[in-house]
């Protein structure tokens, strides 16, 4: 999953050279930790839903006069667990989706 979450980004970028998956995260989140916690989320279409849930979190916890463009690791592991426990809620057959 995090190979197709870095074709996206790479796919969506318009610098030179093209951004990567990591480039969303602070150097705090490392690469083997964000592999991890993606493959946990099983499908694609799961994993795009959370990338979605992240950046929205991100960005409503920040102002255009305090900008903030990289994701620290609590707000990845806060929305991360947050996720999987509406995934869990869900193959219990306790959640709408």
């Amino acid at each position: 999953l995090y190979d197709i979450a870095s074709m996206r980004v790479k796919a969506a970028s318009v610098g030179d050279p093209p951004a990567t998956l990591a480039d969303l995260f602070d150097d705090t989140v490392d690469q083997r930790r964000l592999i991890e916690g993606l493959r946990g989320l099983r499908v694609p279409r799961q994993l795009f839903k959370f990338l979605y849930r992240l950046l929205v979190a991100h960005c409503h916890a920040h102002t255009d006069e305090a900008p903030s463009f990289r994701i620290p690791v609590e707000r990845f592991e806060r929305e991360l667990a947050l996720f999987r426990r509406d995934q869990e809620a869900f193959d219990r057959g306790l959640a709408p989706r």
